[in-house]
């Protein structure tokens, strides 16, 4: 799974929904259109509707047209990836995943004549998802998907500790094993104000606007999440999906312990060892 959160500007700026189905060119003759996608791809049957429930739209997306397109605005830092799992899970029951940290909170305080107690408590913060799937006939897999992203917000004036901001949704979609779909239509706004000028004098009532300036800066953002459930029937199944995640692995932990030299020295050491 991929659980991603696009900023919407420019030709993204109604979602990715629209920007497949109006901005993004249908046209045949190849070659790459905007954001350098391929324009040869027929984007009616990319978008063929599934029933998402909470979800604004679900679609199928057997060509990785938008897992393609949410690579390239990454790398144009226009989106950012929460979090990229993989699990395996058996039939009929729930994989959860949490990718976060946990904050403290106070939630109360009790105080005496000498000392002050605050109680705290440790908050889940980040991204949730839960996926249970149910094998159908025909290999047809039916996913029951909770997804919950939870992050801190902006301290209120006067208030101490930050309030937690929660979106969440929950989805019933049924595929084909081996299908990529995308669930999204989830937008936020956001509007943040800020302000620059000389120190001390820029804050000044009715005179600080002759000192500094204000702007307001309006962002929207997408959460999309990308979901390809595959059905491990053999044990070759299971063996090839172990040797890609040891091939992706392989650039991120060492294949060989750093004790290994360590331990061999000591075995020499130990074969040549002669007793007085």
């Amino acid at each position: 799974a991929t659980i991603a959160e696009v900023g919407l500007s420019d030709e993204l700026q109604y979602g990715i929904q629209w920007f497949f189905k109006n901005g993004f060119s249908n046209s045949s003759k190849g070659g790459t259109g905007s954001l350098g996608l391929p324009t040869s791809i027929d984007n009616t049957s990319l978008f063929d509707e599934i029933s998402a429930n909470q979800f604004a739209y679900a679609i199928s997306d057997t060509a990785g047209i938008v897992r393609a397109l949410l690579t390239t605005l990454a790398s144009e830092s226009r989106a950012r990836v929460l979090s990229s799992p993989q699990v395996l899970v058996i039939d009929n029951q729930e994989a959860k995943i949490q990718v976060g940290d946990q904050v403290p909170f106070r939630t109360s305080t009790s105080s005496t004549t000498t000392s002050t107690t605050s109680n705290i408590e440790f908050k889940d913060t980040g991204v949730i998802l839960n996926v249970k799937p149910e094998i159908k006939a025909g290999g047809l897999i039916r996913l029951e998907i909770s997804q919950e992203v939870i992050t801190l917000g902006e301290t209120p004036e006067g208030i101490d500790q930050p309030p937690l901001n929660r979106r969440s949704v929950e989805s019933n979609v049924a595929v084909e094993s081996g299908q990529t779909i995308v669930l999204g239509g989830l937008i936020t706004e956001t509007s943040l104000d800020s302000s620059a000028g000389l120190p001390g004098l820029h804050n000044l009532p009715v005179l600080g606007g002759l000192f500094g300036s204000k702007s307001d800066d309006y962002q929207r953002r997408e959460l999309v999440i990308l979901i390809t459930p595959t059905v491990i029937e053999t044990s070759a199944d299971a063996v090839q999906i172990a040797n890609e995640l040891r091939e992706r692995m392989r650039g991120v932990i060492p294949i060989e312990s750093p004790w290994k030299q360590p331990i061999e020295e000591i075995g020499r050491q130990r074969r040549f060892f002669k007793a007085p």
